[in-house]
């Protein structure tokens, strides 16, 4: 999708019969289901002879492809750093990451460059109903390094606008 340079693809979550329950999505583009994703169902998995987890999926191309952009922007390297910093927020189970990031991006206004989840974690320690979900985080200015005291102000800003949105708090 990137590459065809399709703006975002959505999931959303779907239980459809092949696939394991609660663990299935429909992939979805501007609104459209263009296919699904997930962990294949072990009874399905098995008559395969399969070991282990199996996760498949299937787009249709067409409508990938309609949604594809032919002219792409440029954007020029940037001059200034950016700051890499790591959040994780136990959020209730029902709070998907994808609300959360749309949250991180808002509260992060022009500052934050770069949002990226790179973990999910639902076990010991995070009490009933709830899951930790990490991102990484680029702040950076066009104009100018930022400080680390900009950083760290604009960082506590992001986080108790989130935690408060979306009924989390930060993990430490």
């Amino acid at each position: 999708a990137a590459a065809l340079g399709v703006g975002r693809l959505r999931l959303a979550p779907a239980d459809l019969p092949w696939l394991q329950p609660g663990r299935g999505a429909e992939v979805l583009v501007a609104g459209d289901v263009i296919g699904w994703i997930g962990e294949v169902h072990p009874l399905a998995s098995g008559s395969y002879e399969c070991a282990g987890t199996v996760t498949a999926f299937e787009l249709q191309s067409t409508p990938l492809l309609k949604a594809a952009r032919e002219a792409r922007g440029f954007t020029e390297l940037p001059r200034y750093p950016g700051v890499k910093v790591d959040l994780a927020l136990v959020v209730p189970q029902d709070v998907t990451a994808e609300r959360v990031e749309r949250e991180v991006r808002q509260a992060g206004g022009r500052t934050l460059a770069e949002v990226r989840l790179f973990d999910v974690y639902e076990g010991e320690g995070m009490g009933a109903g709830r899951k930790s979900l990490a991102f990484s985080l680029l702040y950076r200015e066009e104009d100018r390094t930022l400080t680390d005291q900009e950083v760290a102000q604009t960082h506590e800003r992001l986080v108790r606008k989130v935690s408060a949105a979306v009924g989390g708090e930060a993990r430490s």
